[in-house]
Protein backbone atom coordinates (compact mmCIF):
# COMPACT_ATOMS: atom_id res chain seq x y z
CA UNK A 1 0.00 0.00 0.00
CA UNK A 2 1.45 3.36 -1.05
CA UNK A 3 0.09 6.39 0.79
CA UNK A 4 0.38 9.59 -1.22
CA UNK A 5 -1.71 12.75 -1.39
CA UNK A 6 -2.54 15.29 -4.10
CA UNK A 7 -0.46 15.29 -7.27
CA UNK A 8 1.94 12.75 -5.81
CA UNK A 9 -0.93 10.25 -5.56
CA UNK A 10 -1.38 10.42 -9.33
CA UNK A 11 2.35 10.25 -10.01
CA UNK A 12 3.02 7.12 -7.95
CA UNK A 13 -0.36 5.40 -8.19
CA UNK A 14 -0.92 5.67 -4.45
CA UNK A 15 -3.94 5.92 -2.21
CA UNK A 16 -4.91 8.96 -0.17
CA UNK A 17 -5.71 8.80 3.55
CA UNK A 18 -9.38 8.02 2.85
CA UNK A 19 -8.56 5.04 0.59
CA UNK A 20 -6.11 3.20 2.85
CA UNK A 21 -6.86 -0.40 3.77
CA UNK A 22 -5.15 -3.26 5.57
CA UNK A 23 -1.82 -4.32 4.05
CA UNK A 24 1.42 -6.08 5.02
CA UNK A 25 3.52 -3.04 4.13
CA UNK A 26 2.88 0.68 3.98
CA UNK A 27 4.95 3.07 1.90
CA UNK A 28 4.55 6.63 3.16
CA UNK A 29 5.47 8.69 0.11
CA UNK A 30 5.63 12.10 1.81
CA UNK A 31 5.93 13.09 5.44
CA UNK A 32 2.33 13.37 6.65
CA UNK A 33 1.16 16.39 8.59
CA UNK A 34 -0.43 16.69 11.04
CA UNK A 35 0.79 13.81 13.19
CA UNK A 36 -2.76 12.51 13.74
CA UNK A 37 -2.96 11.68 10.00
CA UNK A 38 0.04 9.38 10.35
CA UNK A 39 -1.39 7.67 13.43
CA UNK A 40 -4.75 7.22 11.71
CA UNK A 41 -3.07 5.72 8.62
CA UNK A 42 -1.11 3.23 10.71
CA UNK A 43 -4.28 2.21 12.54
CA UNK A 44 -6.12 1.62 9.22
CA UNK A 45 -3.35 -0.32 7.49
CA UNK A 46 -1.80 -2.24 10.43
CA UNK A 47 1.39 -2.86 8.44
CA UNK A 48 4.18 -5.16 9.54
CA UNK A 49 6.66 -2.99 7.64
CA UNK A 50 6.66 0.77 7.04
CA UNK A 51 8.81 2.50 4.43
CA UNK A 52 9.18 6.26 4.71
CA UNK A 53 10.17 7.83 1.41
CA UNK A 54 9.81 11.40 2.64
CA UNK A 55 9.45 12.89 -0.84
CA UNK A 56 8.59 16.56 -0.82
CA UNK A 57 7.39 18.93 -3.47
CA UNK A 58 7.24 22.64 -2.78
CA UNK A 59 3.63 23.79 -2.63
CA UNK A 60 4.52 27.21 -3.95
CA UNK A 61 7.39 28.55 -5.99
CA UNK A 62 8.22 32.17 -6.72
CA UNK A 63 6.87 31.65 -10.24
CA UNK A 64 3.46 30.42 -9.04
CA UNK A 65 3.18 33.21 -6.48
CA UNK A 66 3.94 35.98 -8.94
CA UNK A 67 5.13 35.34 -12.50
CA UNK A 68 6.36 38.96 -12.67
CA UNK A 69 8.99 38.47 -9.95
CA UNK A 70 12.55 38.46 -11.28
CA UNK A 71 14.40 35.18 -11.01
CA UNK A 72 17.01 35.02 -8.24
Amino acid sequence: MVWAEGEQKKQVGGKDRNELASAQALVIWAIPLPRRNCISALEKVHPKTVYLIGATTPAETPETLSPDWPAC
